[in-house]
């Protein structure tokens, strides 16, 4: 997780507003902060991706969530997405990519 918070901490137009160590804890920091982007590192989670979804879109619609798996096997990726993500990056994916739809998210709802 350290590795994450340092990236969005440093990368210029995005502010992270809080790194949770469980689920419940993100929850609870979405519902105090409302994010415009939630990434969420599907396996460091206690619940589903399904749960997941249905408790921050039920708190925040607006809030663009963004599932981060070591899993990118395209039935995986389905799954995530038809849970209620709105993105899907994998752990192999570059970190440019990351970045690039963190801030392609961030700039959709700024704008």
């Amino acid at each position: 997780m350290d590795a994450l918070v340092d990236l969005v901490i440093e990368e210029p137009g995005l502010f992270l507003v809080g790194a949770a160590g469980n689920t419940a804890e993100a929850i609870a920091l979405a519902q105090l902060h409302t994010p415009e982007v939630v990434l969420i590192d599907l396996e460091a989670t206690d619940i589903s991706a399904a749960r997941i979804a249905r408790e921050i879109n039920k708190q925040m619609p607006n809030a663009r969530l963004v599932a981060l798996s070591s899993y990118d096997d395209v039935a995986s990726v389905r799954r995530t997405i038809d849970a209620g993500f709105h993105r899907y990056v994998s752990k192999t994916s570059d970190v440019a990519d990351l970045l690039m739809i963190l801030l392609e998210d961030h700039v959709c709802l700024a704008q």
